[in-house]
């Protein structure tokens, strides 16, 4: 769920940021740095950002290629690539951002989401896919492959981060089972993907929603488990969540400060490939621990 950017990118940013703005006015320029800009930066989202040990710099450093995106696909609306690259893009923005202010937050998941539902809409030529009836849905879901794994991935990855922004709305919860099922499909299919992230997002909304909205206390820790397994006990991630999310959904005060305590005393490797989201998660820890009096 946390894939963000760069290692590379530090030095990059300040090179081409002014390029950038040059050239995406001009139609001809914009086409010509697309793949040296777009591919070359947003490919290597997940290995070049993994590393990095400053999650600040990062989500400043985003919004110049963010704009770059959003030029792109104004003159090639229905690029797939430019789409499910924009849709990674800004639900990993999002996530950056929501960390300090989900307030903020909330657009920029509102345009992960919308698209990420026009990628997949373009990918499987079905207009209006994501408003069709659930068993219709299923349907159109389950007769996918391998090969569609990473439109679905970012797809609901996204349309999950609109929806835990949008959890004051009922019209929004409802979208939530379509979207689950997608996280599943992805389980079924390669549940390693992108580092088992579905199984990390099953296991935040099965503890974040009530028992009567389809939570799912049982099903939550399963997929927290399953994270930490299928990452090698390398990732901080799931034990943040579990406590986040799990244990305050079971009021389980005792589990929540030994998991959170966990996180905060681990020693990062800066030479870790998840040095980026456990700093990520230790930030979040201390601040949960902080603030746990006013929940439990």
């Amino acid at each position: 769920m946390y894939s963000f950017i760069l290692a590379k990118y530090r030095f990059r940013v300040k090179k081409c940021t002014l390029f950038i703005i040059v050239c995406v006015i001009s139609f001809g320029c914009a086409n010509r740095i697309k793949q040296s800009i777009v591919a070359g930066v947003v490919e290597d989202f997940t290995a070049a950002t993994r590393s990095h040990t400053d999650p600040l710099l990062i989500e400043q450093a985003l919004p110049p290629l963010l704009l770059a995106i959003d030029a792109f696909l104004i003159d090639e609306p229905k690029n797939i690539k430019l789409l499910i690259q924009a849709t990674e893009a800004y639900a990993s923005y999002g996530a950056l951002v929501e960390m300090r202010d989900p307030q903020r937050s909330m657009p920029i998941y509102a345009r992960a989401h919308r698209y990420g539902k026009r990628a997949l809409e373009i990918h499987l030529k079905q207009i209006g896919i994501h408003s069709l009836p659930f068993t219709d849905f299923e349907k159109t879901i389950t007769k996918l492959n391998r090969n569609d794994l990473n439109v679905v991935y970012w797809c609901a990855t996204a349309w999950g981060g609109w929806i835990n922004s949008n959890l004051h709305s009922m019209n929004a919860i409802a979208e939530l089972p379509k979207v689950i099922l997608m996280m599943k499909w992805v389980i079924n299919t390669d549940e390693t993907f992108n580092n088992g992230s579905a199984h990390l997002f099953l296991g935040v909304f099965y503890s974040a929603l009530p028992v009567m909205l389809g939570g799912d206390p049982l099903m939550a820790r399963h997929h927290f488990e399953k994270n930490i397994d299928l990452t090698d006990n390398q990732s901080l991630l799931p034990y943040v969540f579990m406590a986040e999310y799990y244990t305050r959904q079971i009021f389980d005060r005792k589990l929540h400060d030994e998991l959170l305590n966990y996180v905060v005393e681990q020693n990062i490797s800066p030479n870790s490939s998840n040095t980026l989201e456990n700093k990520i998660a230790q930030h979040r820890a201390h601040l949960l621990l902080d603030n746990a009096d006013d929940f439990f």
